[in-house]
């Protein structure tokens, strides 16, 4: 059994009347807004995602991507640095709109998993 297969690769999201599929290498993040749940892919799109923060960090390879607070659940390969604020720099430039702060007590879990 492949333990990869337990974790989700890919989601089906709309996208104006058509499905549309988006693989996670392609999610920047996942991030929670008024009691809904979305996708930032790497293309600057916003997707609405079926599913909470909660359930989708159980469903996510946990080398890829980590919750950072309670809105954001980042994808580490468009990490590019932490600033001293604990904010997280991303290697998207069109991800600017976005604060990822690190929660302040997730800091040094953060540190651990992004340095492996």
């Amino acid at each position: 059994e492949n333990i990869e297969n337990k974790f989700k690769t890919s989601f089906l999201v709309s996208s104006g009347n058509h499905i549309k599929k988006i693989e996670t290498d392609e999610v920047i993040c996942f991030f929670s807004d008024a009691n809904a749940s979305f996708i930032l892919s790497n293309q600057n799109r916003q997707f609405a995602v079926n599913n909470s923060l909660d359930n989708l960090e159980q469903q996510l390879q946990p080398q890829s991507f980590f919750r950072i607070s309670r809105k954001y659940l980042v994808n580490k390969k468009y990490i590019s640095g932490l600033n001293s604020n604990n904010q997280i720099q991303l290697s998207i430039p069109e991800a600017k709109d976005f604060e990822f702060m690190v929660s302040r007590l997730k800091t040094k879990s953060f540190l651990e998993w992004y340095k492996k």
